[in-house]
């Protein structure tokens, strides 16, 4: 079976991903299959913007290691009977998005260090604001908050890529996706109303 060009670009940012989170003591934290939706959203917004196969495939791994490190505190925060974030998950999520920084740098994409810690920045003040959102009060207020926790690093890529229609309102349906298929917990002990 011939692989396309697109599936050998998959595998590779795949790859790149799993060399990345490597580290004997997180495996943890690295052993979940990849988000594939996300990866994809990644790539094309890089080959949208004009760039190569090099640099979309070190985009797509820095944005999902910066991903992968703050899920790995929520998902961890979710456990049942967890009363918080384990001093190790805290790590693991540190050396997750940390890598991000390394990566960009080695490809000579630093402008894009500063556009992706503040998404990290903004998703992080969106988690404050839900844990004390009243979500039975509105519902839909709630799921467009989760949404745009889901794509917050992501937006920071539009304007980082000078991405123009469609790409705002394609993030936002993705975004919106993302909510829908992690639904579930969302951090408050109760069931988000999706």
């Amino acid at each position: 079976m011939l692989l396309t060009d697109w599936e050998m670009e998959m595998r590779s940012i795949e790859k790149m991903i799993a060399r990345e989170m490597n580290h004997p003591e997180l495996r943890q934290w690295s052993s979940e299959p990849l988000d594939r939706s996300l990866i994809w959203l990644i790539w094309s917004m890089g080959a949208s913007a004009g760039l190569g196969p090099a640099l979309r495939a070190a985009v797509a791994a820095a944005v999902y290691l910066v991903y992968r490190g703050l899920e790995v505190h929520e998902v961890e925060r979710a456990q049942p009977g967890g009363g918080g974030v384990s001093a190790t998950a805290v790590l693991a999520g540190d050396f997750f998005s940390s890598k991000y920084y390394l990566l960009l740098a080695k490809y000579g994409l630093v402008s894009l260090v500063g556009v992706l810690s503040g998404g990290v920045r903004r998703v992080n003040e969106l988690k404050v604001r839900r844990r004390s959102w009243r979500w039975e009060e509105d519902p839909e207020g709630y799921v467009a908050l989760c949404a745009e926790i889901e794509t917050g690093v992501v937006r920071g890529l539009l304007r980082g890529l000078s991405l123009r229609d469609p790409w705002p309102e394609v993030v936002r349906a993705a975004g919106r996706g993302f909510a829908l298929v992690r639904g579930g917990e969302w951090g408050h002990g109760g069931r988000c109303p999706l």
